[in-house]
C-alpha cells in the first residue's frame, strides 16, 4: 500500500468549513436549524508517494511530533508508528493483532485510541506501550477528538449492529476531561427526546471548540453534518445538512 503526501492551501480548515457555511436557514427537517453550506474543491497536488509493508491503510493520524500512526483492521490487524523522510519512510513500532476505530493525541506523541471490539480506551506514549485510561462497558467507545481547550470528546454506542437504530439504541457523544470526568453527555434533543445522532464518524472541531462531525443514519452511507456548540458547557445544535 502506498501513502501520498498533498500539499494543500491553508485555508482548508474546519474553521474554514464554519466560514464557509451561509446564513440561509431551510425547513426540509421539522424544528431543526438547517443552512445550506458552500463545498469547495480544495487543489492538490503530489509532493511524494511512499511504499509501505501494509496490505490497506485504513486509518492515517499525523502527529504533532510529525510521525504517522497508520492501521490496518481490515486484512493484518496491525497498527503501526512511521518515521516519514524526505524518499522513505521507517517502521519505529508495529503492533499486530489489534483492531485500532480511531485515534487522538492529547499531547506530543501521547494518544488515545478506541478498538472495533473493545468497550475501554487506551493510551498509547511515544514508545507504543499501551495502558488503560477509560472503559465505557457496556458501550463501544467509537470517534475521539481532543479540543482546543484540552477537553476529550468520545463517541458511544451499544454492542451489536449499527443500523438499524431502535428505540432502546444509546448513540452519545460524552465531552470529558482528560481525568475521565464526565462534563456532558449528548443523546437527545430537548423535546420529545428526539435522537440527535445515528452514528457518527469522524469528529472535528473548530478553534473556538465547535463541533462538527458526520453522521450516517443508513447502511448505503445516507446522512448529514452537523454543527454543535457548548458555550459554558450548554450544548446547542447549531445546525445540520
Amino acid at each position: 500500500m502506498a501513502l501520498t503526501r498533498f500539499a494543500v492551501k491553508k485555508e482548508s480548515s474546519h474553521d474554514a468549513l464554519e466560514k464557509s457555511s451561509k446564513g440561509v436557514v431551510t425547513n426540509s427537517r421539522k424544528k431543526e436549524p438547517q443552512r445550506d453550506i458552500t463545498i469547495t474543491e480544495l487543489p492538490l497536488q503530489v509532493i511524494n508517494s511512499y511504499r509501505t509493508n501494509l496490505c490497506v491503510v485504513i486509518k492515517l493520524f499525523a502527529s504533532k511530533g510529525g510521525h504517522l500512526l497508520l492501521s490496518d483492521e481490515a486484512h493484518e490487524h496491525s497498527f503501526q508508528t512511521i518515521e516519514v523522510y524526505e524518499n522513505e519512510i521507517n517502521v519505529k513500532s508495529e503492533t499486530r493483532n489489534i483492531k485500532v476505530f480511531d485515534i487522538t493525541e492529547i499531547k506530543k506523541s501521547e494518544f488515545i485510541l478506541s478498538f472495533a471490539d473493545e468497550t475501554l480506551i487506551k493510551r498509547m506514549d511515544s514508545k507504543g506501550s499501551f495502558r488503560k485510561f477509560l472503559d465505557f462497558s457496556p458501550l463501544l467507545p467509537r470517534a475521539l477528538h481532543i479540543t482546543t481547550s484540552g477537553h476529550l470528546l468520545v463517541g458511544v454506542r451499544e454492542k451489536g449492529e449499527a443500523f438499524l437504530v431502535k428505540s432502546k439504541s444509546c448513540r452519545q457523544l460524552i465531552v470529558m476531561d482528560l481525568k475521565g470526568k464526565t462534563i456532558h453527555t449528548y443523546q437527545f434533543g430537548k423535546k420529545k427526546r428526539k435522537r440527535l445522532f445515528s452514528v457518527f464518524f469522524p469528529i472535528a472541531t473548530s478553534s473556538k471548540d465547535d463541533i462538527f462531525l458526520i453522521d450516517t443514519e443508513t447502511s448505503e452511507g445516507h446522512g448529514l453534518i452537523a454543527a454543535l456548540s457548548y458555550p459554558k458547557h450548554k450544548m446547542e445544535v447549531q445546525w445540520k445538512q
